[in-house]
This record gives C-alpha cells, sequence and structure tokens, in this order.
C-alpha cells in the first residue's frame, strides 16, 4: 500500500507496515519470527530471543551465521533492538485493539 499511495503523491497520514519503493532513500528492513523475533536490515541480522542476549550477524559475509558481531557493533545492536522491540510492540498493541486496519470512514 505504501508504494501505490507513494506513486500516487499521497501525503496524509498512513499505518502500514510495509514501505515505499518509490522513496528516494527506502530503508530496507524486515521483521520475523523463528524461535525468536529476527530484524534484518541491510546486511545484518539480528536476532532477539526473550530473556537472552541479542545475536548480530553480517549475513552476506557470514551466511552460516558463526560469528556473532554483538559485542563489536553495540551501537547498532542498540538501533536494531530499539527498531524491532518498537515495531513488535506496535504490531502486538494493534492486534489486541483489533486496529491492523485504518479506521473506516
Amino acid at each position: 500500500m505504501p508504494s501505490v499511495l507513494g506513486y500516487l503523491g499521497y501525503k496524509g497520514p498512513l499505518l502500514s507496515f510495509g514501505k515505499n519503493v518509490f522513496a528516494d532513500k527506502p530503508e530496507n528492513w524486515a521483521v520475523n519470527y523463528y524461535g525468536g523475533f529476527q530484524l534484518i536490515q541491510d546486511q545484518f541480522l539480528y536476532q532477539y530471543k526473550e530473556n537472552a542476549t541479542g545475536s548480530l550477524y553480517n549475513f552476506q559475509k557470514d551466511p552460516l551465521l558463526r560469528q556473532n558481531l554483538a559485542t563489536k557493533e553495540k551501537q547498532l545492536v542498540s538501533e536494531m533492538d530499539t527498531r524491532l522491540k518498537a515495531f513488535v510492540q506496535q504490531y502486538h498493541n494493534r492486534l489486541i485493539r483489533n486496529q491492523l486496519l485504518p479506521p473506516a470512514r
């Protein structure tokens, strides 16, 4: 939906978990759940499991995810952790309140 609205020039409020592929500088990231939440952003994969320390991998250089970079890239871990937790919280809150779709006009 964000791509269609961006293409049409819509500048109003929008709630979406997608992105505008036509944006001048789109941010590329995705969230999934596979035994814990994962955030993929650029060439990095951040994994978070409740009550555990997050893990960070450069999946382009380390496709088998053997070298955890979390202790070396603390600033990036902090940024990705905040983004991931904010996304999950927003999604869960809207799911609980049945607000995944914008109100009908």
